[in-house]
């Protein structure tokens, strides 16, 4: 008998994916998938989260300090805002003075290399 297997296709929740409270990961899925969305992840540096493939879009309201893994490549990444140890940090001063408020990986096609770009 050929071994079950299942893929998640799209996860969207609108609420918080709080933790395990046995100690185990909060979230595991091993499988690729088009759509991983959900509110938050909690202000909770134990929190640890797995999704074993490749996630088109993932979207997250709030993007706590604790481990999301991604085993594969992430097309799309939206975090609105962050907490504990803040996914944006300005390090330097902006003239005039303004928030950066997005930040996008984007590949060249001269080079491999991934370069950053940041929305005022």
């Amino acid at each position: 008998m050929p071994p079950i297997t299942t893929q998640v296709s799209s996860f969207i929740y609108n609420g918080d994916i709080l933790g395990d409270v046995n100690g185990g990961p909060s979230l595991w899925i091993d499988s690729d998938m088009s759509t991983f969305s959900v509110r938050n992840l909690p202000n909770d540096g134990t929190w640890d989260g797995r999704i074993g493939g490749n996630v088109g879009n993932l979207t997250l309201n709030q993007l706590g300090p604790g481990k999301l893994r991604v085993g594969g490549r992430i097309t799309t990444l939206n975090v609105a805002t962050s907490v504990g140890n803040p996914l944006l940090q300005q390090l330097g001063q902006v003239t005039p003075p303004t928030a950066i408020t997005q930040m996008a990986t984007i590949r060249s096609r001269e080079t491999s290399s991934p370069a950053m770009a940041a929305a005022f």
